[in-house]
């Protein structure tokens, strides 16, 4: 075991800086800001500069999406926020060959490398709520809420496939379709349109007796399609609730409640719409 422990701290000091990175919260940008204060929230504190793991979270720290959940925390590392702990348990890093070759984002623990890492978060929180942001913070924020709102449809669409046994489409097919629906609609709209358009590939599998591939690149059509003739006709789409067994995640809640203070707006409002128009008159205005 303490031979195991050896290798730990071993990998960690040679792949990562430990020293005090001095920095001030208004420092940040709006990405890591909202990283930091999202992984604080899912982790939770072992100490007063350590994290504990996101896999223990109550509530899961992002959506499912190639790189999303990654990005958020490499943002911190590359900035010398953050770094794996070394007292992190074996469980969290992957050996081969006797020597440790990766670690596992979810299990491990993690240290804050700013000085007195709770006071920092206490005052980032504080500088957040006063909105005296630096200009280029809003944007910031909204190009987050494109990046969570694609994730999102993307994890439905995993789930709506699985619930219907077709394999998922390509990857680029898939990011097409999610970018073109998101110019015009809402994630909530998304999940409408894509359910939908999963159960017309069903039925048209049964009909043609086509391969589960086909009929997850029909449903991609399908839905391009459908999502087409409701921007040519105006179709009022009233979208669809959050999926009970995809609930909302830590990102969400302090992107959508903390920072733009506009909640689940976030989910059935198209990205990057002022909401005060874009909910003036909706199926979703209070």
């Amino acid at each position: 075991m303490q031979q195991q422990h050896t290798k730990i701290q071993q990998f960690c000091f040679a792949n990562w800086a430990y020293t005090p990175t001095q920095i001030q919260p208004e420092q940040l940008t709006a990405r890591q800001a909202v990283a930091l204060i999202c992984l604080v929230r899912s982790g939770g504190w072992l100490d007063d500069s350590r994290i504990g793991p996101l896999s223990t979270s109550g509530i899961r720290f992002a959506p499912y999406a190639p790189d999303f959940q990654g990005s958020l925390i490499e943002c911190l590392i590359t900035a010398d926020l953050l770094s794996p702990d070394p007292t992190s348990p074996s469980k969290a890093f992957t050996e081969r060959g006797g020597q440790i070759v990766g670690m596992d984002f979810g299990q491990t623990h993690w240290v804050l490398r700013m000085p007195d890492g709770v006071r920092f978060v206490q005052a980032l929180e504080i500088y957040v709520a006063a909105e005296d942001w630096p200009n280029d913070w809003g944007e910031e924020c909204c190009q987050i809420w494109r990046e969570l709102a694609f994730a999102e449809c993307w994890e439905f669409c995993v789930y709506s496939l699985h619930q219907r046994n077709l394999p998922i489409p390509g990857a680029t097919a898939l990011t097409t379709l999610i970018e073109n629906l998101l110019r015009d609609f809402s994630v909530s709209q998304f999940y409408q349109f894509l359910w939908a358009c999963a159960g017309d590939a069903v039925d048209y599998r049964a009909r043609k007796g086509v391969t589960a591939p086909h009929a997850s690149n029909y449903m991609i059509a399908s839905c391009q399609r459908r999502a087409d003739r409701a921007r040519a006709e105006g179709w009022k789409i009233k979208g669809f609730r959050r999926n009970f067994e995809l609930s909302r995640t830590q990102i969400s809640y302090v992107l959508h409640d903390m920072f733009f203070k506009h909640g689940e707006n976030g989910f059935t409002c198209r990205a990057d719409v002022p909401l005060s128009g874009a909910l003036e008159g909706s199926e979703f205005a209070a």
